[in-house]
């Protein structure tokens, strides 16, 4: 399980947060075209296009805590 002080960190990752556990794809502006983060199977996993294998998402570095390019996927 990870533990977040989401007073730590900046609103955009804190929205993020709650738009994955409402079961949405959330994704950086600097991260590569289609990666994204997705909840399944109860833990937060890593989404790459063209990859079978969505390994867990360790939890927030401080760059991902801090950032404020987070934004949630549209559905298309």
């Amino acid at each position: 399980m990870i533990v977040i002080n989401r007073l730590a960190c900046s609103s955009e990752f804190s929205a993020a947060l709650d738009a994955v556990e409402a079961g949405r794809d959330v994704r950086r502006a600097s991260w590569p075209e289609g990666m994204v983060l997705r909840k399944q199977n109860d833990r937060i996993e890593v989404i790459r296009p063209g990859s079978e294998i969505a390994p867990p998402w360790q939890g927030p570095s401080t760059d991902e805590s801090d950032a404020s390019d987070w934004h949630i996927v549209q559905i298309s």
